[in-house]
């Protein structure tokens, strides 16, 4: 999930619980969302590197 942080939109709480869930029903599955801040700052060592190492942006708007 590479992002520019000049155009990165910032969503809250709310906005992560509700785009999480119209993510959710759009693909029929469960979906969770994080922050780049929340990958980058964790303290799971091969995690963070798996998520760092495939993400990619989905859509840029």
């Amino acid at each position: 999930m590479d992002s520019d942080s000049k155009s990165e939109r910032t969503l809250g709480l709310f906005g992560i619980g509700e785009t999480e869930r119209e993510l959710g029903d759009l693909l029929g599955r469960r979906v969770d969302l994080v922050t780049d801040a929340a990958i980058e700052e964790s303290r799971n060592y091969t995690r963070r590197k798996a998520i760092l190492e495939f993400a990619q942006v989905v859509n840029c708007a």
